[in-house]
């Protein structure tokens, strides 16, 4: 996800509209924090995040709290570390990567430019992660079957801009993909894609 996620954000600075805020320094400071976006599943139990089917509507409360617990995670480690850039960037990614552009995501039911702009990023770049791999509860979607969801989700599920710099950079993602795919099965321990 985080190669995805880098790739879109190289794409998006590409737009005039972003060129200002996606700066050398926001690159860096992403690449480091999207590893970190998932961070307060930790806190969530195994029962849940490798159930096999559907979650009940109990279990997904607790699975969205994911999004918070990460969230406080990451800005207390950031009050203790002395560059602490990333780490404020990774704690709005943690909290805010399931908000929707529309406004009916969670944690906090942010719309449009109100969730912040890693967050967006990662939001589309977490997705198609999601759409194209396989998971314990569904089998992976096919690359165009991905591409053509996200596409649909411009404008409410996702910031339009974000998904016009995927367009524009899916041949890349393929790339990437193909390269996950060798690695796994070059090495099937390496297991990439199995987590959620």
């Amino acid at each position: 996800m985080r190669e995805f996620a880098q790739i879109l954000a190289t794409s998006l600075a590409l737009n005039a509209k972003y060129e200002s805020m996606i700066t050398p320094r926001f690159l860096r400071d992403f690449y480091r924090a999207t590893a970190l976006h998932d961070i307060g599943k930790v806190a969530t139990p195994d029962a849940i995040l490798l159930k096999p089917g559907r979650l009940t509507p109990n279990e997904f409360e607790v699975m969205k709290r994911h999004t918070v617990i990460g969230a406080e995670t990451l800005e207390g480690a950031a009050t203790r570390d002395g560059d602490a850039g990333f780490l404020k960037m990774a704690a709005s990614i943690a909290r805010s990567h399931h908000e929707r552009f529309d406004g009916t995501g969670y944690p906090d039911g942010l719309k449009g430019e109100q969730i912040p702009l890693a967050a967006r990023i990662v939001s589309v770049a977490d997705v198609f992660d999601a759409l194209t791999s396989r998971r314990v509860y569904k089998e992976p979607m096919s690359l165009e079957d991905s591409r053509r969801e996200i596409i649909a989700g411009a404008g409410t599920q996702f910031d339009g801009d974000v998904v016009r710099a995927f367009e524009m950079s899916f041949e890349e993602l393929i790339e990437i993909k193909a390269r996950i795919e060798q690695l796994e099965l070059e090495d099937p321990s390496l297991n990439l894609n199995s987590s959620q």
